[in-house]
Order: structure tokens, then sequence, then C-alpha cells
């Protein structure tokens, strides 16, 4: 059975129109789920370790601040896909600059919350190291869904060269 919404088959006929919602598998569709779960995880986790930013009181501006509006942006490109404007070049995108951000403010060389950090932000070493992995698994998930999302994306766009007329009307998404 095919992973693809509305193809039986997995295939879709030439000149058979199929929207950007049908080109966001199964697949994609479960990885975006799992990584926006993993993302609200990790702020939790910063929440619990008192590394956060604005709007907590008493804190200033940091990555933290602008990391929160990813929530919103998940559901406005959820929407958009839903409507057929965005689709999987569009999350292969969001999603690799989420794994960009995450990499540089945790593992990068101008790491302002460190790996050592979030270990020692807590007073066990289970619950350290289960914050590590955690923070691993969500760079791990948007690495995987940016690769799944543009392996989805560049197969839609050779079928665009090789049947021209195959959604000769939908946008580039």
């Amino acid at each position: 059975m095919s992973q693809e919404r509305g193809a039986s088959s997995g295939h879709t006929a030439p000149g058979t129109q199929r929207t950007s919602v049908e080109r966001v598998n199964v697949t994609l569709w479960s990885l975006i789920a799992a990584c926006t779960v993993l993302g609200l995880g990790h702020h939790v986790d910063h929440a619990l370790r008192d590394a956060t930013g604005w709007p907590f009181p008493g804190h200033a501006i940091s990555p933290f601040t602008p990391s929160l509006l990813v929530y919103p942006a998940i559901g406005i490109l959820t929407v958009l896909t839903l409507r057929g404007v965005a689709g999987p070049g569009s999350w292969s995108l969001f999603t690799g600059l989420g794994a960009v951000f995450i990499a540089a403010v945790h593992f990068g060389p101008v790491a302002d919350d460190t790996i050592s950090m979030v270990r020692n932000g807590y007073s066990t070493a289970v619950a350290g190291t289960a914050a590590v992995v955690w923070l691993t698994a969500q760079l791990t998930a948007l690495a995987a869904t940016c690769a799944c999302a543009a392996f989805v994306w560049a197969r839609h766009r050779s079928r665009l060269h090789e049947h021209p007329h195959y959604l000769s009307h939908e946008g580039l998404s």
C-alpha cells in the first residue's frame, strides 16, 4: 500500500494533477509531527534548566526567544501546505534551517547553551543525559525531515521534467 495520499499505487499517471498536500506523504507528515513534539520537549527542558530568555520574567532576549516562533511557523506552513501553496520544498528549507539553528546554538563554536550546560543543568546524571539524548534526537529528526522532504520535492520536480503537463499550473513548492 502506498504512503502517498490520494494515490493507491504510489504513482500518478501523467497528466493527473496532484496537490502539494498529496506530495507531502505520510512519512513526511510523521517526521514533521515528531520534530514538533521533540521541539516542545526541548523547550520544556530549557524551562526546567532555567535556560530561557524573554518572555520569561527576568530574562533578556536570547536564542531561546526567536526559537519560540517555530510553533506559529509550523502552524502557518501546515495551513499553507493544506491549501496547496507550500509543499515538500518548503518543509525541507524550514527543517534544514531548524537543524542549523539547533546545531549552532548547542553544538557550534558560538554555542551559548552547550551540551555540557544541558547535561549539567540537572541534579542527576540520568536526567542530564536524557536531556542531551532528547536534544540529539531533535537534531536528528530535523535533519531526517529535511532530507526526506528534499527527496520528495526532487522526485516531484523530476516528474515535472519528464511530464511537463503534470501539475503545469501548480507552484514549485
